[in-house]
């Protein structure tokens, strides 16, 4: 954003600071509020994105506690069935069988994470300086609610009679 700004570095205890002025782009023709409106939009994206994350990490830690977390096979059926479960969330929230090769695009679509990431990016590469389109914002929502009903779907099986029994 333009405006002023304070840059801050901390060495051996001595603090250095710098201030600084960030000026728009004469070359563009958005204005202070585009811009305004466009980093707003980027900081909803990043927090909707944490929001994901922090339900993958949640996911993972359970799937994680449920490895070796049975004493009979009883027990262990239901672990792995609990754990096929989260699996089928987590699935929609990140593609989970990523390897790194650049074939993943095309082996699995993109799930809420990667088109999230996706929107991100295209707004700040080819939208600098505008604010959001209508399909951007369109995009987002979908996004956003398909994020929701993967997060209801957690809280619901959270309330699973397996979890219950596992807290006593």
């Amino acid at each position: 954003m333009p405006g002023k700004y304070e840059a801050v570095l901390k060495v051996d205890g001595y603090v250095y600071r710098q201030t600084f002025t960030v000026l728009k782009d004469p070359n563009t023709s958005g204005t202070i509020k585009d811009i305004d409106d466009q980093f707003q939009f980027l900081m909803t994206i990043r927090e909707t994105i944490n929001d994901n994350v922090e339900l993958i990490n949640h996911i993972e830690d359970l799937r994680y506690s449920l490895q070796n977390d049975y004493n009979t096979p009883d027990e262990e059926k239901a672990a792995r069935d609990m754990d096929d479960k989260l699996y089928q969330i987590e699935s929609h929230l990140f593609d989970v069988k990523l390897t790194g090769a650049r074939e993943d695009a095309f082996r699995n679509p993109n799930k809420i994470y990667g088109r999230l990431a996706a929107l991100g990016s295209d707004l700040t590469r080819y939208g600098a300086d505008f604010k959001p389109t209508n399909q951007q914002v369109e995009v987002y929502e979908v996004l956003a609610e398909r994020l929701r009903k993967q997060r209801a779907a957690f809280e619901l099986l959270m309330e699973d009679d397996f979890w219950k029994a596992e807290k006593k």
